[in-house]
């Protein structure tokens, strides 16, 4: 089997190369900007509701950077699969950190250019 995989492999029989790089940015519905304001900045987040990772996602390297860059994160939901969180972000739950090649594709998501 093959598969493609954002971040380092948990579980040791995998066998693993880098292919390429993977972008993130971070990701607000249209809606819930209406609502509550389209976040400029990092700080800006904190100040926002977040939607994080959990499960085989909690060691991915975009929850250490939310953890890091928010660190007070108000955190209103989590998922352990990155189309679990497009899919919680495009109900305009809250806002979080995504794949650029999978938010864009989204067309009622945007994030600050």
């Amino acid at each position: 089997d093959v598969a493609f995989r954002s971040g380092e492999p948990s579980d040791e029989r995998l066998v693993g190369r880098k292919i390429a790089d993977s972008t993130w940015a971070v990701y607000a519905s249209r809606d819930y900007v209406a609502r509550r304001g389209r976040p400029h900045s990092i700080e800006e987040l904190s100040r926002h509701d977040l939607i994080g990772f959990d499960g085989v996602m909690e060691n991915h390297r975009a929850t250490q950077w939310l953890a890091n860059a928010v660190p007070d994160a108000r955190i209103v939901a989590r998922n352990n699969s990155v189309l679990g969180v497009v899919a919680a972000v495009r109900s305009g739950l809250g806002v979080a950190p995504l794949p650029i090649p999978i938010g864009d594709a989204e067309d009622d998501l945007i994030h600050p250019r």
